[in-house]
């Protein structure tokens, strides 16, 4: 019975150690295979060098050595092999980077353990197809204090504070673990220089001359982008502007790459294929996300430049206000957005455009909406010296009035209770009152009726309004309010032509 099962994985992260392991556990493999033959493709695997693998295959099988003429020939004399004198054979084929290879063994009809970066390659196998993507998670702390020990000739109790901070800074990355440690073994006195030249994000002078074929951790990295056409590189390294960390929805991408949510989703899928990011999703998430692993983000954002970053948050920003139609407040309803739009505003040195921001009603309604109180209030502090110079007043009373009533704003996230109601409902803050009239003014009434005390409607039809005296309903033509019985206070009121509703709430 021939397979192929594939491992595939960013460069580093231990797909050879893990193979290797499997095949010496008499546990995992047991006397599934008599003999395993490992074979180094390598990047630059043409028809010649995968004749020659094949020949040197043939040799070390045990048969006498016989000249192979072509790689048919020297096909079809493996294949005789392997179905009739070696049937428990496993072949370990690491390193491959392009489909002819993965043809031409797969021919062969025996038991393949592939590993590569690109598990799409194996597309082309006609026999049965296993894949496991190994996501960029790294080692765990025991795994890596484990690890340097062994490097050191230590316990792990006598290891410093460094070792911890390493593994916290470099996210348990195999292939970092194992250079610093490699160094460490003959610097044993260097562990703050290796922790700051990964805090510092200098991780090409991390470099040893290993077993390994890449001296550094960027070699590494960057080397996994090549096989990429040039438009998918590119947008690869236009990743780099979003926060280290955070999960980036397929909705974000359409508007900051200006393409359909369907060619955002194949673009994604080749770098996820290549383990460029980590794909996830959940029953609590409506759309796609996806993270880039933090090393990957560190080396992509070290090879664009400052300037070019810059650009492309100014691009992202760009976009949305033509999607938004060149207003805040009309902004897609994405969470990334609202959460992170001090961060791009900030980045690409629009500081004008904070106040048109953060001393917009609208927007701020939303955000809450969508984020919270907290996150808003979060904003005001960290970016208040943009924010409130050309409006001071009007940045004291919204902030006051968001920390006064965070409570409400977080029930139902400002959706029924919305700050531009709250905002009518204080007087007393008379630049926030006026400019939340002036937005009422300029709104479909009838809109802000549906968007507010709709809801409550619907829940109060399926009330016995008639047996329980605390509740009232009554119409009126030309006013329309909500009342909380209880708290003595009006949350809202608006107008409507046609029909108005006023509401006690026990």
């Amino acid at each position: 019975m021939s397979y192929c099962f594939s491992y595939s994985g960013m460069g580093g992260c231990g797909k050879s150690v893990l193979a290797a392991a499997v095949v010496r556990d008499s546990e995992i493999t047991g006397g599934l295979f008599s003999r395993v033959f490992w074979i180094t493709a390598g990047r630059n695997c043409d028809r010649i060098r995968s004749f020659a693998l094949m020949q040197d295959l043939y040799s070390k099988m045990g048969k006498e050595f016989h000249r192979l003429d072509s790689v048919e020939e020297a096909s079809s004399r493996l294949i005789e092999l392997m179905l009739f004198d070696y049937p428990r054979t496993l072949l370990i084929l690491d390193d491959v980077w392009t489909e002819s290879v993965v043809r031409l063994f797969d021919e062969l009809q025996c038991r393949i353990l592939a590993l590569t970066r690109n598990a799409s390659l194996f597309d082309v196998a006609n026999n049965r197809k296993y894949f496991v993507l190994m996501e960029p998670s790294g080692y765990t702390r025991d795994e890596a204090m484990q690890a340097f020990a062994s490097y050191l000739n230590c316990s792990e109790s006598d290891l410093p504070l460094e070792a911890l901070q390493i593994f916290h800074e470099c996210r348990g990355h195999p292939l970092l673990i194992s250079l610093i440690g490699a160094l460490l073994k003959e610097h044993n006195s260097r562990w703050k220089f290796y922790y700051g030249l990964i805090h510092s994000q200098k991780l090409n002078n991390i470099k040893k001359v290993t077993h390994y074929k890449y001296a550094t951790f960027n070699e590494a990295a960057l080397l996994s982008l090549e096989d990429l056409t040039d438009d998918l590189k590119q947008l690869y390294f236009e990743l780099a502007i979003f926060p280290l960390g955070v999960k980036i929805s397929s909705q974000v991408l359409t508007v900051y790459w200006n393409k359909s949510i369907y060619e955002v989703e194949d673009i994604m899928a080749e770098f996820v294929k290549r383990s460029l990011l980590i794909k996830s999703s959940s029953d609590c998430e409506a759309v796609e996300t996806y993270q880039i692993h933090a090393l990957l983000h560190r080396v992509i954002k070290m090879s664009c430049h400052s300037d070019l970053r810059k650009t492309l948050h100014q691009k992202l920003l760009g976009n949305y206000l033509k999607v938004a139609d060149d207003c805040w407040g009309k902004l897609p309803d994405h969470e990334y957005i609202f959460t992170f739009l001090g961060y791009h505003l900030f980045r690409a040195d629009k500081f004008a455009s904070f106040s048109d921001v953060f001393l917009n009603l609208k927007f701020l309604a939303k955000k809450i909406a969508l984020c919270g109180p907290s996150s808003v209030l979060n904003d005001l502090i960290y970016y208040r010296k943009f924010i409130r110079d050309s409006h001071p007043t009007l940045f004291d009373q919204i902030e006051r009035l968001i920390k006064n009533n965070s409570f409400q704003l977080a029930t139902n996230n400002g959706k029924y209770l919305s700050l531009i109601h709250l905002s009518l409902l204080n007087k007393n803050l008379s630049e926030l009152y006026l400019e939340a009239e002036r937005i009422l003014q300029e709104s479909d009434s009838s809109a802000v009726v549906d968007g507010f005390a709709k809801p409550y409607l619907k829940s109060w039809c399926k009330q016995s309004f008639g047996k329980d005296p605390n509740f009232t309903f009554s119409c009126n033509s030309v006013k329309t309010g909500v009342w909380m019985s209880r708290q003595k206070k009006i949350i809202y009121i608006g107008f409507d032509s046609c029909l108005g509703v006023i509401c006690l709430l026990v």
